[in-house]
């Protein structure tokens, strides 16, 4: 494959991600709406680990598992940062 060739790979991918990202937005938004009204903290720290340790499962290649939970954390980061405003709202 030639530089091109795979940068149109990624960019399927992209493709594909875009739209689940904003759907776990969206349902990042009722999150934050309902720890807004149950008073429950925005960080769960049990919850993100929990995460990761399911999303390193499903990772096959053990050299890609840390740049892939590496990933959540930084989508889990905004997603928290995301709730901290729509609670301010």
């Amino acid at each position: 494959m030639n530089l091109d060739e795979i940068r149109k790979e990624i960019d399927k991918i992209d493709q594909a991600l875009a739209p689940l990202i904003e759907e776990r937005v969206r349902l990042v938004t009722k999150i934050a709406r309902f720890k807004e009204g149950t008073r429950i903290p925005v960080f769960d720290e049990d919850r993100e680990r929990k995460v990761l340790k399911n999303v390193e499962k499903l990772v096959a290649s053990k050299q890609l598992r840390e740049v892939v939970s590496e990933s959540f954390q930084a989508l889990m980061d905004v997603s928290k940062k995301y709730q901290l405003k729509e609670i301010e709202r």
